[in-house]
């Protein structure tokens, strides 16, 4: 575990904001001022591997980063991409055998939400997504 990648994980591990690689850079960068953004993608993506983080690729927005790996659902922003966090029970390995097509195996699930966060609804964007 080498400094950079232990100050990474460190800021990703103490955040639920759920962090862009530039993000994580800036942060990072305070703690470590030579670091640079390619060391910090290139740390992402072992880290990452290692399943010491997630990376989270939410449709529409930047890859963000989850240093929390307990089994939780995402939702994002429609408007301004902020991403939280929502604990609710998962599907287990066997109930999703139980849904599956016959022709394929389940290996993993992915499941995203989508909504409007409480900054967007005070400036009346949620009016928006009502009526449209």
């Amino acid at each position: 575990m080498t400094r950079q990648r232990k100050a990474i994980l460190e800021m990703l591990k103490s955040t639920d904001t759920h962090p862009t690689a530039d993000d994580v850079y800036g942060a990072v960068r305070q703690q470590l001022p030579h670091v640079s953004l390619g060391t910090i993608y290139r740390n992402l993506e072992i880290l990452c591997h290692n399943d010491l983080v997630r990376k989270l690729d939410m449709a529409g927005a930047q890859s963000r980063y989850d240093g929390d790996m307990s089994q939780h659902y995402h939702v994002r922003c429609i408007y301004c991409n902020r991403i939280g966090d929502m604990r609710i029970a998962s599907m287990t390995f066997a109930e999703s055998i139980k849904y599956a097509p016959k022709h394929f195996v389940i290996v993993g699930h992915n499941l995203k939400f989508l909504g409007v966060c409480s900054d967007c609804r005070k400036r009346g964007l949620e009016d928006e997504v009502i009526t449209s």
